[in-house]
């Protein structure tokens, strides 16, 4: 099951500070950023392997989280 979600969150925005199109973001990083608490109805099972993520921040806040 592939999971995909973008928001927005303007405290992410860099676009006056760095260059940049996008940031990637990985490892310990990742646990300091604020997601959605998602919940997906009648789920019956749930198996997230922790290193299966990318997470991509534009330079206007907008974060892309996918996940396997």
């Amino acid at each position: 099951m592939f999971m995909r979600q973008t928001w927005v969150d303007p405290r992410l925005a860099f676009g006056n500070v760095y260059s940049k199109r996008n940031l990637s973001v990985t490892g310990d990083i990742m646990n300091q950023i604020w997601k959605p608490d998602t919940v997906i109805a009648n789920e019956k099972t749930l198996v997230v392997p922790e290193h299966e993520f990318l997470l991509r921040i534009n330079t206007d806040g907008t974060v892309l989280y996918s996940q396997k």
